[in-house]
């Protein structure tokens, strides 16, 4: 997924740009043109979750696979991806890019997924 991330404090100001998905056989399809359009509500859940709207929020330290992160935000957050959806309690950092997210600890369903590694680079796409 090619995101633009515009202000983000604003999901508004947040657009899918280009999306390519590889099946479990190989084949990679490519979203374009009404059917872009027509998946990007779909997408909105997921793109919210990346808002980073931290001021007021209590602040904890947080350990991760990725190290110990100082004055994390904690707050509660809400994912959404089509029909699923969670809730769940976050920890994130300014240090780290994108989202901020550091762990986070299920409410509703029992899971805790947690940064393992992170850094301004170095990322590449299993896609053509």
């Amino acid at each position: 997924m090619l995101l633009f991330m515009g202000d983000r404090m604003n999901p508004a100001t947040m657009e899918v740009r280009a999306v390519k998905m590889k099946d479990r056989q190989g084949h990679v399809t490519e979203f374009t043109g009404p059917m872009m359009q027509l998946m990007k509500s779909m997408w909105q859940g997921s793109v919210n979750m990346l808002v980073v709207a931290w001021q007021g929020q209590p602040q904890e330290d947080a350990d991760a696979a990725a190290g110990h992160f100082s004055g994390c935000f904690k707050a509660r957050t809400d994912a959404s991806f089509g029909t699923w959806h969670s809730a769940s309690t976050s920890w994130s950092h300014p240090a780290v890019p994108i989202s901020g997210l550091v762990r986070s600890q299920g409410i509703d369903h029992p899971y805790t997924m947690e940064l393992v590694a992170f850094g301004d680079g170095g990322a590449t796409s299993e896609l053509p």
